[in-house]
């Protein structure tokens, strides 16, 4: 979708149910748990500094999320708070979250 930027000029509308606080992390892939009834959320960091990035998720009920593994077992649980809930990245790296339905 477009809609009439500044000076006449149409500029994209970014629509997303996911939102992720640092500017230097991406939502690399989403796609439904294989193990349990939920989503995998993978998130990458891009400029090669290790931070925690803040997400948060509308649209999805949610009730608990897990920092896992590329095989989706749990490593440890992340808190969550209305809706959001901070993602320990690597540099460079890639970063697996379940979140439990």
């Amino acid at each position: 979708m477009y809609v009439k930027g500044t000076k006449g000029k149409a500029g994209p509308k970014s629509r997303s149910f996911v939102r992720v606080a640092n500017d230097n992390v991406i939502v690399q892939a989403m796609k439904p748990a294989r193990f349990t009834n939920g989503t995998i959320i993978r998130l990458r960091e891009m400029n090669g500094k290790k931070c925690d990035a803040r997400v948060a998720i509308d649209g999805i009920p949610f009730k608990r999320a897990y920092l896992c593994n590329l095989a989706e077992d749990k490593l440890s649980s992340l808190p969550v708070r209305k809706g959001s809930f901070d993602v320990p990245c690597r540099a460079l790296g890639l970063a697996t979250v379940l979140l439990e339905l």
